[in-house]
């Protein structure tokens, strides 16, 4: 059986990118079964540098096109968007502090996140 996912990294800070499963409880459930590993594999650093061109698409390309369609829509319908904002302010910051900080990238990739490819045989 081959598996490749994601799992968490313990840190005492909490990742900007969400998902994973916690390594030791994924390990202590498959010890249930009669599984043999034959393989653990880390592709962490062959992984985050997907996280950096994602991080830079939302830079580049959504964050312009998110903040231009913000602004057509605050001129052409200022009070609608005033009581949009208003109404949607968690939701919009939570949304802009999630793909616009800059945090999502290879880098917390790798110390957030481990990326694994485990291969396992009948017993």
């Amino acid at each position: 059986m081959l598996i490749t996912d994601i799992f968490r990294v313990p840190n005492e800070t909490k990742s900007p990118i969400g998902g994973g499963h916690e390594l030791p409880k994924f390990r202590e459930a498959v010890s249930r079964f009669p599984l043999e590993p034959l393989e653990d594999f880390d592709m962490t650093d062959g992984i985050a540098p997907t996280f950096d061109l994602l991080d830079r698409a939302y830079s580049e390309a959504l964050q312009p096109a998110y903040n231009l369609l913000l602004a057509r829509l605050t001129a052409s319908y200022p009070w609608i968007m005033k009581f949009v904002r208003w109404k949607f302010r968690k939701k919009m910051d939570r949304y802009e502090s999630k793909h616009f900080s800059g945090r999502r990238n290879g880098a917390s990739f790798k110390q957030y996140k481990s990326y694994r490819l485990l291969l396992f045989r009948k017993r």
